[in-house]
């Protein structure tokens, strides 16, 4: 390595702050450990339905890096996310990794580039060192609670590409 270069342990990282998630986690890891995703860095804050417990259980195997977000000191009176991102900043996993998002667990990266890799997207933006995703507004399908069965294949109907507004679930 050459002076002042920094080693990357992680090529493509995925930052989430979690509470209560359980449910869909599986569903987002997998999700995007196959388009390319090679190390999750997730916050969690007060789970009481086993969240905490499958981050532990997927850093145990080198697959994420779980880490509480508590609200203590200077961080007290913060909102999690924003504990999180700040917490981030000094986080040996977040500083040695090439390429970082933060999203939330109901959101999916929807890849346009190539087969739909992450690689295929930082190739197609190969002298980037900054790409914007945008969101598509999906809304809750019809349905007011959860339901069984995988996001991507519930919540699939999406605004219209320009529209401004959704409508109200019911």
């Amino acid at each position: 390595m050459i002076d002042g270069e920094r080693s990357v342990t992680h090529r493509v990282l995925l930052m989430s702050c979690m509470r209560n998630e359980g449910a869909s986690v599986l569903e987002w890891f997998a999700y995007h450990r196959v388009i390319g995703v090679d190390h999750f860095l997730v916050y969690t804050n007060d789970c009481e339905d086993g969240t905490d417990l499958i981050w532990r259980h997927l850093q145990s195997r080198g697959l994420a890096t779980h880490r509480k977000n508590k609200a203590n000191g200077p961080f007290r009176r913060a909102k999690p996310q924003t504990r999180a991102l700040i917490r981030a900043m000094d986080d040996p996993v977040h500083a040695d990794a090439e390429w970082v998002a933060f999203i939330d667990v109901d959101e999916f990266v929807n890849i346009h580039a190539g087969a739909g890799q992450v690689g295929d997207l930082l190739a197609a933006n190969q002298h980037s060192d900054c790409i914007l995703l945008n969101w598509r507004l999906f809304g809750c399908s019809g349905r007011v609670r959860g339901e069984p069965g995988l996001v991507t294949e519930q919540r699939w109907p999406a605004t219209r590409i320009g529209r401004r507004r959704h409508s109200p679930c019911r």
